[in-house]
């Protein structure tokens, strides 16, 4: 398949970040924002999956928690 062409708006703080990012890696902006989307995608693959591994393996009284939702500083300082 032909590489496809998408148009994506940022907000000016994500903008300046990602600009800011580019500049600290010496890769351009969109090398950079190609690459964290590709990522990003993989990761949530990896998520979902993991999710039905659990939900297959897991007690049926288990309860699904989004990851922003866990204070991991109190979890992993347990």
């Amino acid at each position: 398949m032909a590489d496809s062409k998408i148009v994506v708006t940022l907000n000016s703080k994500t903008l300046h970040n990602l600009t800011q990012l580019a500049a600290f890696n010496k890769e351009s902006i969109e090398k950079l924002a190609k690459r964290l989307v590709i990522d990003g995608i993989e990761c949530e693959i990896e998520n979902i999956a993991l999710s039905r591994i659990i939900k297959e393996t897991g007690s049926p009284d288990a309860e699904m928690v989004k990851n922003e939702d866990v204070d991991w500083d109190k979890l992993l300082s347990a």
